[in-house]
């Protein structure tokens, strides 16, 4: 049997992205309102001896990023779906760590180890640019080329030069145009969506 007692969400989240796979509007809505409850279901602490339900959350926030505009990542819905077939596995017979499987590492290639973009006004200049987003444990800053939105993420403890990029301007943390570091943000965009029209390299 799956673990503890998140069979039936599992169950339920796996038929509903089957059923987006086939082109269902309302399994979209559907899945939305499953994670929006095990989001208020974490945040009350119900879930902490449920270790399916955590790491089906986080499938749906990946998830949930993928589809936050449309027509959203469809390429990575067969691995949301492969992921959650794999939490439905016994705890003795699931293949590995949620991070470790190899269909996490395809959403990952979809929108890099970036968490959120931030598109952001200087504070001295008033010009827009990028801010890419990533956990602190990762160490990594992100470098943004422009108009292009290309982008280079590189670890902070290694000072080298950064590549050239293919067109545009140099790699550039912060604004492009005065070098201001003291930014507002304006808006969050999902790293599926920045990323299904730009290009990101890991140093």
């Amino acid at each position: 049997m799956p673990r503890g007692n998140a069979s039936a969400p599992l169950l339920e989240a796996l038929t509903l992205l089957k059923k987006q796979a086939k082109g269902s509007p309302e399994a979209i809505r559907s899945l939305r309102a499953l994670k929006n409850s095990l989001s208020r279901e974490l945040e009350s602490g119900s879930t902490k001896q449920q270790p399916g339900l955590f790491d089906l959350h986080t499938v749906l926030s990946e998830w949930e990023g993928m589809f936050s505009y449309v027509p959203g990542r469809v390429e990575g819905l067969p691995s949301i779906i492969r992921l959650v077939e794999s939490l439905r596995k016994p705890s003795s017979k699931k293949d590995m760590d949620l991070y470790q499987h190899p269909e996490w590492k395809a959403l990952v290639d979809l929108r890099g180890p970036v968490d959120e973009v931030c598109e952001a006004e200087c504070g001295k200049c008033s010009s827009r640019y990028y801010l890419m987003i990533m956990s602190g444990f990762l160490e990594m800053t992100g470098f943004v080329s422009y108009p292009s939105g290309d982008t280079v993420l590189r670890s902070i403890h290694d000072d080298s030069p950064l590549p050239k990029p293919e067109s545009g301007t140099p790699y550039k943390n912060g604004c492009p145009e005065c070098g201001g570091k003291s930014p507002r943000v304006v808006r969050s965009i999902s790293p599926y969506q920045y990323f299904a029209t730009r290009k990101f390299r890991v140093l």
